[in-house]
């Protein structure tokens, strides 16, 4: 970023096209000086991973562990773990 103007229209962009949960620190108040690269898409394929993993993103509170749909993703989740460590078993 070179001025104001262009951070502001990464930051409006990232607003417009990044879910919350996945976007990079940065791209929340995005400095007039700085550079964004490849660990801005890091950050967010990790966080997408840790979704698919555990069925919730890594940063949303506590309380949201506790309800219903979590539950039943979590535990679809870990069935679909088991499963497939059952497969990769059978397959060495």
């Amino acid at each position: 970023m070179q001025s104001r103007q262009q951070a502001m229209s990464v930051q409006e962009d990232a607003e417009a096209h990044c879910s919350a949960p996945y976007r990079a620190p940065e791209l929340f108040d995005v400095p007039s000086q700085c550079v964004l690269d490849e660990r801005v898409d890091v950050w967010s394929l990790g966080c997408l991973l840790y979704f698919i993993m555990y069925g919730i993103s890594p940063f949303e509170q506590v309380r949201q562990l506790l309800t219903v749909p979590f539950l039943q993703t979590y535990c679809y989740v870990k069935f679909f773990e088991c499963h497939t460590m059952q497969i990769l078993k059978e397959l060495a």
